[in-house]
């Protein structure tokens, strides 16, 4: 639900979460400006119509921030950025100039383009790295409690023994499997054309990206209507580079001011 927010109760809010930021976070806050916001379920709980059932285990929920899955088609990209050898996912660039900026000490194995890719196998891989570096882009509760991040990284096998039961397969590939099949399970309702942007042979592997898996693979292919694929529809809605986009604001400011 889109609702309503007021300035004031935006700095509230900045004041009650500046105590549980991280050291590096500190610094982040919300613009303290009128503006809406999105009015969200707790997914930390079972909804209430669910509670009608007896408790099997533990709930489990986990927050994905999965970042731009897509590159740049070449049209957009400045000159110095169309080489091969330079076609990097936004996230992946930003890794570059953070460790260059000294803003982290190493660099996160993560490319979104393999988790948007359909693919299992990139996925697994994808998953699997936010678990070794998971600095804001993922967390884990158990029961609502946090349970896996930056900064608190419990053991897994044991937070996901309760939920999984007795198993000689890993926990962590069970619950990765699983996070895939959420990810690409098509969900109700129809998804309306005007998002419908992109075909596969448009999306560019990043140079970051897991190589081990046939890009002509079909199972390279989003089903339409999973999260991700609507997630995906809506980042592409913007496609412009900022150079281009900070091109485009200073002629505007020309024609103001003519």
């Amino acid at each position: 639900t889109l609702v309503f927010i007021h300035k004031d109760d935006i700095k509230t809010l900045n004041n009650l979460f500046s105590s549980l930021r991280p050291k590096y976070r500190v610094h982040r806050i919300v613009k303290e400006e009128n503006s809406y916001v999105l009015m969200l379920p707790d997914y930390c709980t079972l909804p209430p119509d669910l509670k009608v059932y007896p408790s099997v285990g533990p709930v489990i929920s986990v927050e994905i921030k999965p970042k731009q899955g897509f590159l740049l088609k070449e049209k957009f990209l400045p000159s110095n950025l169309l080489s091969s050898s330079m076609l990097k996912c936004r996230f992946c660039m930003m890794q570059h100039y953070k460790m260059r900026t000294q803003v982290i000490s190493s660099k996160s194995l993560y490319c979104p383009t393999d988790l948007f890719s359909g693919c299992p196998t990139r996925m697994l891989h994808a998953l699997k790295m936010l678990f070794e570096t998971p600095r804001n882009n993922l967390r884990i509760f158990k029961d609502q409690k946090l349970v896996f991040s930056e900064e608190k990284q419990d053991d897994l096998e044991d937070v996901l023994y309760d939920f999984f039961g007795e198993t000689e397969v890993s926990y962590c590939d069970l619950f990765c499997n699983l996070v895939i099949e959420v990810l690409l399970k098509t969900l109700p309702g129809q998804v309306n054309e005007v998002v419908k942007l992109f075909h596969k042979e448009n999306l560019q592997k990043c140079t970051n990206a897991y190589p081990d898996c046939s890009q002509n693979d079909p199972c390279h292919e989003l089903p339409i209507g999973c999260v991700l694929y609507r997630i995906l529809c809506l980042q592409m809605l913007d496609n412009l580079h900022i150079k281009n986009l900070h091109h485009l604001y200073l002629n505007t400011q020309k024609l103001i001011n003519h």
